[in-house]
């Protein structure tokens, strides 16, 4: 599952970059409809997070949420920078 065909993500999981270990974290990230969640874990299975965000009330856009959603992304980095403060 770990291992990345194609770059960024493997069999279904994202990495990202472990600072701590300089090895990777590995998780999933959701956006639909007003929530984005992240779930992310070290490689060696020490350190989680998983996070949930409720957006501001808004108009639904499908286009935002089929592109980059800033919120979402916001999340992303909030649970790569929690466990970055574990180390």
């Amino acid at each position: 599952m770990q291992a990345s065909g194609n770059g960024f993500y493997g069999a279904g999981l994202y990495r990202w970059s472990d600072s701590c270990t300089n090895d990777f974290y590995y998780g999933h990230s959701g956006d639909w409809a007003g929530y984005g969640t992240i779930a992310m874990i070290s490689a060696d299975g020490k350190r989680q997070v998983a996070m949930m965000l409720t957006y501001p009330p808004g108009p639904f856009n499908i286009a935002a949420h089929m592109s980059s959603n800033p919120f979402a992304l916001d999340i992303i980095g909030a649970a790569q920078e929690a466990l970055d403060r574990t180390c």
